[in-house]
């Protein structure tokens, strides 16, 4: 993830972050789940990346 963000590549660091989120709701550590969806969320409105924010909602809300 250090590679992608000095590269730029904002939508994989929002990947990464919704991966993390998915991984952590897995494993019963909802705090951090929430953190890292909240981040990806965030970034797929930014980036206006319709099918990737509906996922990372729709998780955000499991």
């Amino acid at each position: 993830m250090g590679l992608a963000t000095d590269l730029g590549m904002r939508p994989l660091i929002a990947r990464c972050n919704l991966g993390r989120g998915r991984l952590y709701r897995r494993t019963s550590n909802p705090q951090q789940a929430q953190e890292y969806l909240a981040i990806a969320t965030t970034m797929y409105r930014e980036m206006d990346m319709r099918f990737w924010l509906e996922k990372a909602e729709a998780e955000q809300k499991t």
